[in-house]
């Protein structure tokens, strides 16, 4: 019989025992590639059918072979032993500050271990939250170490695996402080390592997590939304609920960079009050629901909501998170005026930022500080917020290569000149967000109409 103008099953497998011109004299099948296809795939299985193995009735045996355990045990025990030998070199790598690693570590050549890689990625792990410039560092480490792994032995499952971690991690440590561009390249780092990997599923979900948030950033945002219901059907499937609200939570933030708030606010709302997540995701979904009430106007739920993710993330420990949750409430101070309490909040946050590493925040708070003081018509004192901050970025040896020392040199010198305006601070965030390739372009371009 015919089926919508195809052949199904039933008339197709008749076709197995005609001659193989048949198909070709057939008028139907000879024009249509589906039907063909499936005549393909029958005859397949037909083939494999006609294999003897397919029939042997001997029952499979269940006993464990000697060689396979002798290997298994063989591995376990080298794991073992490089994680107990990096336990003790992992502290000695990190006694001192971060510009004093890699240095130690080549002296150490013996240190390159796959032991020493999973000790650098759970190090990086522990300070993420805390010191998340440390965990770029720590991370970078592990990747140079696992490269060379990979370069000096053959290209195991287990050392791809492992060197795929080792790019999430330093993706995720990236785009954490900020690094958005690079992250991407460095998930595909990963996802090049993984490829034809079996059991990754997992891992490639973390991935598609951190690319969604990633991509929203990039304004990629249709791609944002389906990498990050992508990784939510995956952790559906391996009932991990906190990672699924990860995965929702990087889908509400796209929403929101489309101005669908209430969308997004209805899946933070959700997060917020589910007793099936952590701690952890039920503070952030409570800071991501007050910058919805923020966009929609709601202002005092919005205060209520940050004052509660504040508290939260102190109680976590979370000191990174808390910071983000508390410049948050000193935008929203200056949304409502309240610019007094907003310079008070912002000059404790750029000192956070400062103690951290976390470079490019400490100019985008300074720009804050100076549009709050504009407001306040304290311009003299905008000089000095912008000469502070340039000054830690010449102690922290970035003077020549970060954009946001030239905008805050255009600041300053428009604050001395009495040309500072809001439009002024505006395209000075909008370079500093996304600067010019000309890495010796003075800051002179901003629009003849801001001046």
């Amino acid at each position: 019989m015919i089926i919508e103008q195809h052949y199904d099953e039933e008339v197709l497998a008749e076709f197995l025992a005609e001659p193989g011109d048949a198909v070709a004299r057939d008028k139907h099948l000879a024009g249509c590639d589906l039907c063909l296809k499936t005549l393909h795939s029958l005859r397949a299985s037909a083939q494999i059918l006609r294999e003897p193995a397919v029939w042997n009735a001997a029952p499979i045996s269940t006993a464990p072979r000697p060689d396979t355990l002798a290997f298994l045990r063989g591995v376990q025990k080298t794991m073992a032993e490089e994680n107990n030998t990096a336990a003790v070199w992992i502290k000695q790598l990190l006694a001192g500050p971060r510009e004093t690693w890699a240095s130690r570590l080549a002296e150490h050549p013996e240190w390159r271990t796959g032991g020493m890689v999973r000790a650098l990625l759970k190090a990086g792990d522990a300070v993420i939250n805390v010191l998340p410039a440390d965990a770029v560092d720590i991370t970078r480490i592990a990747v140079e170490i696992a490269e060379g792994l990979t370069a000096e032995q053959p290209l195991s499952n287990a050392l791809r695996h492992l060197r795929g971690l080792a790019y999430f991690d330093h993706a995720y440590a990236l785009w954490d402080t900020g690094f958005i561009a690079e992250a991407v390249e460095v998930l595909d780092r990963a996802e090049e390592a993984w490829e034809g990997l079996g059991a990754v599923e997992f891992d490639r979900g973390r991935a598609q997590v951190i690319r969604a948030m990633a991509y929203h950033v990039l304004e990629r945002r249709e791609e944002a939304l389906q990498v990050a219901n992508s990784a939510a059907t995956i952790f559906a499937e391996y009932q991990d609920p906190d990672r699924v609200a990860a995965s929702r939570t990087a889908a509400a933030s796209t929403l929101q960079s489309v101005q669908r708030f209430r969308e997004a606010l209805a899946i933070h709302a959700e997060l917020a009050e589910s007793a099936d997540i952590s701690d952890m995701r039920r503070v952030t979904a409570l800071h991501n629901r007050a910058l919805c009430h923020h966009e929609l106007g709601e202002f005092d739920s919005a205060a209520s909501y940050l004052v509660q993710a504040i508290a939260g993330y102190e109680r976590l420990g979370m000191i990174t998170a808390r910071t983000k949750s508390r410049w948050a409430l000193a935008q929203l101070f200056m949304k409502q005026s309240k610019h007094e309490q907003a310079v008070k909040l912002l000059q404790e946050l750029r000192q956070e930022f400062e103690d951290v590493g976390m470079t490019n925040d400490v100019a985008m708070a300074s720009l804050d500080i100076s549009e709050s003081l504009l407001s306040l018509g304290r311009i003299a004192e905008i000089s000095d917020v912008c000469r502070a901050a340039m000054a830690y970025f010449a102690a922290a040896g970035l003077s020549q290569t970060e954009p946001a020392l030239r905008g805050l040199a255009f600041i300053q010198e428009a604050a001395i000149q009495g040309r500072v305006s809001a439009d002024v601070i505006r395209g000075v965030r909008a370079f500093i967000q996304m600067p010019s390739s000309e890495p010796n372009l003075l800051f002179a371009r901003l629009p003849e109409h801001i001046f």
